[in-house]
């Protein structure tokens, strides 16, 4: 790799981003961009989880059937499909930080507000407004924390950050078990009766409001400013990094000139002749046409199974875990003999219906358990990779998931049953950054 020199000051000389990246090197200051980037992650799975688990106390406060349900948990989703390859575009146009501060706190601003609606349309409308702010918030995260580590290291951050957001599955469940307990009844204004749900998807939202916090006292991606010709800034931000990392003066940080490796030269040359409108429109749709032509199709189509067949089921399955246990639970509580399956539950109206408007608190405790065996998966996960390919994970995981979900059909006592949806929630959550990682493999940024 070729550099400018300057022959009177060879500290002087001009450095590659990767080069510069390797000075900063690690420390306190890249593990709390780590931590930050976690909570991010962390703070956007809560989110997308947060209606999972007062889906049957909002169905009994809102009088809900179970189409009602379906759309009010995943109508979210949509609004994060509707805005993703939007804000793809965005943080390449007006920056990392930028829209991640922008997307924090709209994602928490809506959230918030979402909780004091008076009816279902004013909930779902807020939701879907929720998950259209975190189209901008999933995915970004891991770049602005990996455009601020060396490629030697990287991984290791990325890993900090996938192991803290870990913990989403286990800060939810709790929190609802927490808050639900509380069986508070207050009237606001004649109109709506804040209750225990809508105080833990408050409480839920808390991490987000953090995060954004955090961004505030946080530098711009260097990459993104080197590629808009902001070389000054780059420097600063890499010598605050730097700073920290090492406990040095800013100033004894030897870069003075900076450039964009030879492989981003051309994406920033693209990036600045994108200005307008039209162009970024028409930027967009020959990206996306990309992917659906030779020779990316097969890759867009093999990507495109696999984060349906894992993500989508994952959902699914995890979307109706605590309506479902609660249902299991109630039945075995009101019968003796436990003789039913789990479709023999989820299609009987009867057990739908209870004459008080609450949640049996082991429901809670389920979804605990799962988040629980999803974190240790994770620490089994970030050892397998190293000793067995990742496409034989992959499916492994795929198939043994099957095999439990055939299976479980066929038990008709309760604790098999739980621990079987159990299991197939953990397995697929633990299966997801091994499906980011081939999408990247396919695709690297």
């Amino acid at each position: 790799m070729s550099y400018k020199k300057d022959e009177t000051n060879p500290s002087k000389r001009e450095y590659t981003l990767e080069e510069a990246l390797d000075v900063v090197g690690s420390g306190l200051y890249t593990n709390l961009l780590a931590l930050t980037g976690g909570v991010m992650t962390l703070a956007a799975m809560a989110a997308t989880q947060s209606m999972y688990f007062v889906l049957p106390a909002v169905r009994c406060e809102l009088a809900l059937g179970n189409a009602e349900l379906g759309i009010l948990g995943s109508i979210g989703f949509f609004g994060a499909m509707a805005s993703a390859s939007m804000f793809g575009f965005l943080v390449d146009m007006l920056g990392r930080r930028k829209i991640l501060l922008i997307t924090t706190i709209g994602t928490s601003a809506c959230a918030i507000i979402g909780c004091f609606s008076p009816n279902t349309p004013t909930l779902m409308t807020f939701i879907f407004f929720t998950g259209f702010m975190l189209g901008g918030v999933f995915g970004n995260p891991y770049v602005y924390i990996g455009e601020f580590c060396a490629p030697s290291i990287r991984s290791k951050k990325l890993i900090i950050v996938a192991m803290v957001a870990s913990l989403s599955n286990t800060f939810s469940p709790c929190a609802a078990w927490l808050m639900m307990w509380l069986d508070i009844s207050v009237p606001i204004g004649g109109f709506l009766t804040f209750t225990s749900w809508r105080l833990f998807l408050i409480v839920n939202t808390l991490p987000m409001v953090i995060s954004a916090v955090f961004l505030f006292f946080l530098p711009e991606s260097p990459k993104y400013l080197l590629s808009k010709g902001r070389d000054a800034e780059a420097i600063q931000a890499l010598s605050r990094v730097y700073a920290l990392n090492h406990g040095l003066p800013k100033e004894t940080f030897p870069v003075v000139r900076l450039r964009l490796d030879v492989d981003d030269t051309m994406g920033a040359a693209n990036s600045k002749n994108s200005g307008g409108f039209i162009n970024f429109l028409c930027s967009m749709y020959n990206q996306i046409k990309e992917l659906f032509t030779p020779p990316l199709l097969i890759y867009t189509l093999i990507c495109s199974a696999m984060k349906f067949a894992v993500i989508g089921l994952y959902s699914v399955i995890y979307l109706w875990l605590p309506e479902e246990a609660n249902k299991l639970l109630k039945y075995s509580q009101s019968h003796v003999d436990y003789d039913v399956s789990l479709c023999d539950v989820m299609g009987t109206d009867g057990y739908n219906k209870w004459e008080k408007c609450e949640t049996d608190a082991e429901t809670y405790v389920v979804s605990i358990c799962v988040g629980l065996i999803y974190s240790v998966l994770c620490l089994v996960m970030v050892y397998l990779v190293r000793i067995v390919q990742l496409k034989i994970i992959l499916g492994c995981n795929i198939m043994v998931t099957a095999l439990i979900c055939f299976v479980m059909l066929f038990f008709r006592t309760l604790i098999p049953t739980l621990t079987s949806l159990g299991l197939m929630i953990a397995i697929l959550a633990a299966t997801q950054p091994a499906v980011y990682a081939t999408v990247v493999h396919f695709f690297p940024t």
